[in-house]
This record gives C-alpha cells, sequence and structure tokens, in this order.
C-alpha cells in the first residue's frame, strides 16, 4: 500500500470511529429512557421556577396584596427575601418554607396571624429578619423557631405586654421594634437577660410606667424609642445601659426631665424632649 493510500484508509477510518461515537450513545437511549431524562430536566426547571401569583427578581419573591389565605407552592428554593405582606393569611402549612434553606428574610405583614403564629424552618436555614407587622397579635409569640433573627418586628399590633420568656431564645436579636401596640407597663422581667439588642422601637404604645430594673439587662442599647405614649417620669432608669446613645421621649406626659440620671453613660450623644 502506498503513502497516498495509507493516509486515504486512516482518515476513513478516524471519521468512521468518530461517527460511531456519536451514534452509539443515541441508540442506546431508548424512548422510556428518553422521557425520563426529559422528565428530570423539566422537574428541575420547575422547582426553580418562579410561582405565578408572585413577581421575582434575583433571589427575592414579591407575593404581596394578592389576598392570598396560604403561602403559593412551590417557592423557589434560591429564595432569599420572600414578602407575603397584605394577604389574608392566618397560618402556614408546616412544610411550605422547610425547603427554603436560602431564606433571610421572611415579611409577613398585614395578615391575620394571632397569638398562635407559627413558622417551620430547616435547621440549615438562618432566617436573620422576621417582619409580623398589623396582624392580630396580643402578646409576644414564642420565637423558638427563629433563634436566628437580629431584627424582629411587631409593630401595630394589639400587643399589652412583653412577654421576657419569648424573647429569651432570641439571644442574637438586635433590632426589635413594639411600636404602634397597647403596651402600658414595661414590667421586671420583660428582659430577663443580658442580650444582643441595640435597637428597642417602643413609640406610640400606652406606657404609663417603665419599672425600676425593667431595662437593666439591655446592656448592649444603643438606642430607645419612647415617642408618642403617657410618661410621666423618668428616674434612674438608664443607668446601667452603659453604650446607650440616643434617646427619643418626645411628647409624652412629661413636665420636666430634671432628676433623670444620665450619669455613667460615656456613649450617650442626643436625647429629644418635646411636649404635646
Amino acid at each position: 500500500m502506498s503513502n497516498t493510500e495509507q493516509i486515504f484508509f486512516d482518515h476513513r477510518f478516524v471519521w468512521k470511529y468518530k461517527w460511531a461515537i456519536v451514534i452509539l450513545p443515541i441508540l442506546f437511549l431508548t424512548p422510556s429512557n428518553f422521557i425520563k431524562a426529559n422528565k428530570i430536566s423539566y422537574g428541575n426547571i420547575k422547582d426553580n421556577q418562579c410561582p405565578v401569583e408572585c413577581d421575582c427578581l434575583g433571589n427575592v419573591v414579591d407575593c404581596i396584596n394578592l389576598q392570598l389565605i396560604g403561602a403559593p407552592s412551590g417557592l423557589p428554593p434560591w429564595t432569599e427575601i420572600l414578602g407575603l405582606k397584605g394577604n389574608n393569611i392566618a397560618s402556614l402549612e408546616p412544610d411550605i418554607l422547610l425547603h427554603l434553606t436560602k431564606l433571610k428574610e421572611l415579611d409577613l405583614s398585614g395578615n391575620k396571624f394571632g397569638d398562635d403564629f407559627r413558622i417551620i424552618l430547616s435547621e440549615g436555614t438562618h432566617l436573620q429578619m422576621l417582619k409580623v407587622n398589623k396582624n392580630q397579635l396580643t402578646q409576644v409569640p414564642d420565637m423558638f423557631f427563629v433563634k436566628n433573627i437580629t431584627h424582629l418586628a411587631l409593630a401595630h399590633n394589639s400587643i399589652t405586654d412583653i412577654n421576657g420568656t419569648a424573647l429569651l431564645n432570641l439571644q442574637r436579636l438586635q433590632n426589635l421594634d413594639l411600636s404602634g401596640n397597647k403596651i402600658s407597663v414595661i414590667r421586671n422581667g420583660s428582659f430577663l437577660a443580658p442580650n444582643c439588642l441595640t435597637h428597642l422601637n417602643l413609640n406610640k404604645n400606652q406606657i404609663k410606667v417603665i419599672e425600676n430594673g425593667s431595662l437593666d439587662n439591655l446592656t448592649s442599647l444603643e438606642e430607645l424609642r419612647l415617642n408618642k405614649n403617657h410618661l410621666t417620669q423618668l428616674k434612674d432608669l438608664f443607668t446601667n445601659l452603659k453604650k446607650l446613645r440616643i434617646l427619643e421621649i418626645n411628647r409624652n406626659e412629661l413636665q420636666t426631665i430634671q432628676g433623670l440620671s444620665l450619669r455613667g453613660l460615656k456613649k450617650f450623644k442626643r436625647i429629644t424632649f418635646k411636649k404635646k
């Protein structure tokens, strides 16, 4: 065989071999296998789709003001921020959020959650912010199911008392918003142990009395807002709040702030006091 014939033969052999590589997998892909593979692919796409009722952008799933009575099924597992505010939801199905292991923020404001409020999350979920504003709560719910949150908003409910036991589990909580409720007394036991709370908003309640010692465990507190309450006196309540920087006590029933002791508060910067 000449060199030219040898080269021609080698090229034909290579091309036949290449076609065999392409054709053989196709021959072995039976109709049933093809359907199965197609289902798996479609299933993965379906699991990652935005629910029909909602709007999605990036890692945000927005399902607000839709008159929903429950969370949509099939919430995508990549959800980090979930908005369900402005609906008619009174409870959530136990397993509806279990697969959302990346969830960081959950907004349930403007619904119908009552004192039996519960959500169930996977142990691997590290929810950081929970908003349950404008619902039907009359007390601070037990928060054992969201131990890692840093921001909790329970504003504009009908809460009458701060349940220190409920807050005891939230050892990483930094920001607590209880504004617009019906709290009349801050009692000893409202904050049972030293904690990480840095911002506390108690504006627009009905607070008349802050019991001595009731704030002593707020050793990390930096900002305290007590605007639009019914306080008549403030005396020796803040001496243990060594990190307090800002105190707002506008529009209460205080005639004077004489006797208010801020001694030892080395980081204190501002107090705002306006009469009604």
